[in-house]
């Protein structure tokens, strides 16, 4: 079972916390964010930059049957 999704100015205070020095135990106390999701949010930051998971439209969901142009030929 998941969680909710941490809001990306939740995970930017996160990283601006680690970078004042705290622990990720007192940042997850802080926070209310657990252990495991402060160390997801670092190694996200540490690999990329952000703090967020962005993925591309294309890939998300099911893949499609039909495509435009297949739509378009049916039609006719």
């Amino acid at each position: 079972m998941r969680g909710k999704p941490i809001p990306e100015d939740v995970g930017w205070i996160v990283i601006n916390m680690n970078a004042k020095g705290l622990s990720a135990r007192q940042i997850s106390d802080y926070t209310m964010v657990s252990i495991r999701q402060v160390y997801r949010i670092l190694a996200h930051h540490e690999a990329t930059g952000g703090v967020v998971v962005r993925h591309e439209v294309e890939t998300r969901g099911r893949s499609r049957k039909l495509l435009l142009a297949d739509h378009e030929v049916c039609v006719q």
